[in-house]
Formats: structure tokens, C-alpha cells, sequence
């Protein structure tokens, strides 16, 4: 399966929207729960996402029965349209949620939920779970980091001739290895872009 064949959609709607989300304290574990999620299909499936992120009102309106829902959002719509424009495998972050959560946050992380990437796009950082304080789990770290490992270079050799694939590794390659490449015991598990 190529990489652009494979994409997911997945819309999350939260009863009490206006209430919980105005705790800064549960977006933080709200976009702490998709950076996982995201780090675990890469892991233990190969599979790396592409998306977006945003906030706003929406409406809501069961159709026949409870199982079907219909809603209408412009923060849906706002989050399509930055997917779109995300060409490569992150989770763009809009400048309305970033925006909010900066005025709401006094906190500063060491070790932030939200990065730019090289191209200077806000995303989520799905390599946070990865931080070098985190020592007591290294070991299991650097098992799930060696899978995803495995996974990319097993892509990049199934799809060598095809360009507009391959480009698309190279980032999670370059994404990758700015991960491992902050914590001393792991920079040996950086991916050799020369061999592909």
C-alpha cells in the first residue's frame, strides 16, 4: 500500500464541549492521546497519519437513530482544507487551537506537545513520549522507536523507484532522527538516508 492509499479520517466530538474544552489541561491530554495514538499505529502497524487539528463550535443532529450523526463545522471544513495542505505525514496544529492554547497556558514544557518542523509548520509532536526524561521506560523506548525504525526503512525499500512516495519518507526519516538524535544513548539509531 503506498502511503498516500492510505488515509484515515477520524472526528472526535466531545459532549460538553464548551466546558471541557476550556480546560488547556484537557486539550493538553486531549492532543497528548492523538500523539500516542499516532506513534502506536506507526509502531505496531507502519502506518503514519496525516491531518489536522483545530477547534470551534459545531452542530450536531442524530438522523433516524442515535448511530447516525450529522455535523456541520467550520472547524471540520478548516481542518480538511490544512490537511490538504499537509503534503507530508504530521498533524498540522491551526493557529486558532495554538492561539487559544497559548493564552490559556501559563506552562512551558520542556519537552512540548506542539513543534515546528522544518518547514516551519506548527504540528503535533508524535515523538514526545520519547523524551530523554523519561528514563525509566528507555529500554521500552528505544524497542518501540527500533520498530518504527523498521517499519520506515521496510517502506522506503518497497517503494526505492517511486519519487513522490520516497519524498514523503525522507521526512519521517529527517522527523525520526531529530527524535533519537536528542537523546545521547539512541543517536546510534539514526536512519542512513545515503542507503535509500
Amino acid at each position: 500500500m503506498k502511503m498516500e492509499d492510505a488515509k484515515f479520517s477520524f472526528n472526535t466530538h466531545v459532549e460538553g464541549y464548551n466546558e471541557r474544552l476550556q480546560s488547556v489541561d484537557f486539550l493538553d491530554m486531549y492532543l497528548n492521546h492523538i500523539s500516542f495514538f499516532c506513534f502506536s499505529v506507526a509502531e505496531k502497524l507502519g502506518y503514519f497519519f496525516r491531518g489536522a487539528i483545530t477547534i470551534g463550535q459545531y452542530y450536531q443532529q442524530q438522523i433516524l437513530n442515535q448511530d447516525n450523526i450529522f455535523i456541520f463545522s467550520q472547524s471540520l471544513a478548516n481542518a480538511v482544507i490544512l490537511e490538504e495542505k499537509a503534503k507530508y505525514p504530521r498533524v498540522i496544529i491551526s493557529d486558532i487551537l495554538n492561539d487559544y492554547l497559548q493564552e490559556k497556558n501559563s506552562k512551558k514544557y520542556d519537552d512540548p506537545i506542539i513543534i515546528f518542523d522544518k518547514y516551519a509548520v506548527r504540528c503535533l509532536n508524535l515523538y514526545r513520549t520519547c523524551s530523554s526524561k523519561n528514563n525509566k521506560h528507555q529500554e521500552q523506548v528505544k524497542a518501540k522507536l527500533e520498530k518504527i525504525s523498521d517499519n520506515i526503512k521496510r517502506k522506503m525499500n518497497t517503494h526505492r523507484n517511486e519519487p513522490d512516495v520516497m519524498e514523503k519518507y525522507i521526512y519521517l526519516v529527517e522527523q525520526y532522527n531529530n527524535c533519537v538524535g536528542k537523546i545521547p544513548s539512541m543517536k546510534d539509531m539514526q536512519i542512513n538516508i545515503q542507503k535509500y
